[in-house]
């Protein structure tokens, strides 16, 4: 049982401010307060120590309002869980609001604190009372609507505009708007229209910023609650000066490159970065980004203009100095961050393909280059995360791209960067991307002359490397299949354009294939080669020109019995040109099928 001296005691501590205490007792002192005061049987009292709690002027303990919210908001949930009989639940709010309520109440940054935490406990009222009807009084609910337009929303409004009327310190500012962001989600579109949302947007930004700096006063409530600012960014976003939003979306983008930078010239740049601290950032921008798309959809982003593109600019870097944090995190079922990369990529395809480009698209790549650093020694996560962003970027979007770009970034991009370069990274990841951008860019199907002269230049060039990086087990050989049978098909649409192209095409493979030097003591391995090797020119068939088909599936024919493969490696060769045969539906491969008499268990399944 709860003894009267003991809160006396309590209320005594609240209202000395000579009291000097430590952090540990201050807590303390507040942990009481959420034991004692649901547990109180004398109405009077509990008055009494709502009373001092809503004036409490100890300067230790109104230094974090955060924790007075989180321990207001306890005190409610206690009591709507224990039920103390004493004094009913209709009875405890009248006494809340008997001193919320009070005329020409003198509101401060610690009264919101602990008007905030009431209002967190509304849904948790709600869902205990249609469960277990824990209150007889129809009022009581009525009470939060009360307190919520009668006291936080003139409140707030009235605060924060004299705030930035009268130069108040940043931080007061952002206090103030972290405790709004944890019940933004209760007002209605209507209400927040008539807040001051440039300045909610501002400082909301500012928030996260610090927050990603480490340099907030509030470390634990932004840990907690940092989902909380995204969101109510959601609803002030739409009633935001548009120049305000691109002002800020510049310096979020700015302090991600600054994370960025921190943690690339850091001691372990290659640790993980999947804990809470970076996926809350992630989320954090992401869901920030998403509210812009959402809020400007159709009245901005989708017209071309100077602040669009500079927009658009700034997303995508955001994401690309992120993306060491998203590839630890992942995307999969992560709706927020393709909805925004989705959009921003055709976004920037359709800025570009307008009738005055000035090769935007060009620009942007050239931004996401000179941010990865070439100088290097040893691997770098942050650096190489960076480098897949731009890989996957341009495997994304390149070809959507219109032709006097597209040839601009060839010559610049493409081939100097990733042909030469990141082709031959010593990073698998960076490589498999690079390959899936080379493929993209030779299967791209012009009416462009020079773009299909730089594809005929370079479609042999490139599966001999691949080959060659398939030998020295760079490559494995599902990923050289892949590229096989993907380019075949270019091949076909490039002899159009060179007659003899795919004659010269085959003949490389079959060159390749039969000048295949053996490595002594290997010859397993030498089996293997041969054979997949071969299979990438089986892979060849649905493509080949009508007139040699039959030349080729002879060649194939012979190879598989001139090669000495083992009778495993001989069968799988004989199945894959059943499985390829078959699948092209071609009247003359599967006539030879059947013509030569080849004996395979599969025939019978056409």
């Amino acid at each position: 049982m709860v003894q009267p001296e003991e809160i006396d005691h309590l209320l005594n501590v609240l209202q000395n401010n000579n009291l000097n205490f430590s952090k540990n007792d201050g807590d303390s002192i507040l942990n009481n307060l959420v034991y004692y005061i649901p547990r109180i049987r004398i109405f009077g009292q509990l008055q009494r120590a709502i009373n001092g709690l809503f004036q409490i002027n100890n300067s230790t303990l109104v230094e974090d309002p955060f924790k007075l919210q989180e321990l207001v908001q306890s005190i409610f949930q206690w009591k709507l869980s224990i039920s103390e009989p004493s004094i009913s639940i209709s009875s405890f709010y009248m006494a809340w609001d008997s001193v919320i309520m009070v005329p020409r109440q003198r509101w401060t940054i610690t009264k919101v604190a602990i008007l905030s935490g009431i209002l967190l406990t509304e849904s948790s009222y709600e869902d205990l009372q249609s469960k277990y009807f824990i209150d007889d009084n129809r009022k009581t609910k009525s009470l939060y609507k009360q307190w919520r337009e009668k006291c936080f929303i003139p409140t707030f409004q009235q605060m924060l505009n004299d705030m930035a009327m009268h130069g108040s310190r940043t931080e007061n500012i952002d206090v103030l708007i972290s405790l709004y962001s944890t019940v933004a989600y209760s007002f209605h579109s209507g209400q927040i229209k008539t807040f001051p949302c440039n300045l909610i947007t501002e400082s909301s930004i500012n928030i996260i910023i610090k927050y990603m700096a480490q340099t907030s006063k509030f470390p634990e409530f932004l840990n907690k609650r940092v989902n909380c600012i995204a969101l109510s960014l959601q609803s002030s976003l739409p009633f935001t000066n548009l120049e305000i939003v691109k002002q800020n979306v510049l310096k979020l983008s700015h302090n991600c490159a600054q994370l960025a930078e921190k943690e690339e010239n850091s001691v372990m740049p290659n640790k993980g970065y999947s804990d809470p601290f970076y996926s809350n950032i992630l989320l954090t921008v992401v869901l920030i980004f998403k509210s812009i798309l959402a809020s400007f959809d159709k009245s901005f982003l989708n017209k071309t203009s100077v602040k669009n593109k500079d927009l658009s600019t700034e997303i995508l870097k955001c994401l690309s100095n992120l993306n060491f944090i998203t590839l630890d995190f992942g995307i999969i079922g992560f709706q927020s961050y393709e909805i925004v990369y989705d959009f921003i990529c055709r976004n920037i395809v359709k800025l570009n393909n307008t009738k005055n480009p000035k090769h935007y698209y060009h620009y942007i790549l050239q931004i996401l280059l000179n941010n990865i650093s070439t100088t290097l020694l040893y691997p770098n996560k942050i650096n190489d995360s960076k480098m897949i962003f731009l890989l996957n970027f341009i495997e994304k979007t390149f070809t959507s791209i219109s032709p006097p770009t597209l040839k601009l970034s060839l010559t610049d991009i493409i081939e100097p960067v990733i042909f030469n370069k990141t082709l031959n990274s010593q990073y698998p990841d960076i490589r498999e991307v690079s390959h899936s951008v080379i493929i993209n860019v030779l299967s791209i199907v012009t009416t462009d002359s020079s773009l299909q002269y730089w594809q005929l230049l370079h479609m042999i060039h490139y599966v001999n490397h691949s080959i060659d990086q398939y030998l020295a087990q760079l490559l494995s050989i599902d990923q050289l299949y892949i590229i096989s049978q993907k380019l075949g098909a270019s091949v076909k649409y490039l002899s159009i354009v060179k007659h003899d192209f795919q004659r010269e095409w085959l003949h490389n493979l079959y060159r390749r294939l039969i000048n295949l030097n053996d490595a002594p003591n290997k010859s397993k391995e030498f089996i293997q080669r041969r054979t997949t090797l071969l299979k990438c020119i089986i892979f060849q068939v649905p493509y080949i020109n009508a007139r040699y088909l039959i030349d080729w599936l002879e060649n194939i024919q012979e190879l598989s019995h001139t090669l000495l493969l083992d009778d495993c490696h001989y069968q799988d060769v004989i199945d894959t040109l059943w499985d390829v045969i078959s699948k092209s539906r071609s009247d003359i491969s599967i006539k030879w099928w059947y013509t030569r008499g080849i004996v395979d268990s599969r025939q019978t399944h056409l």
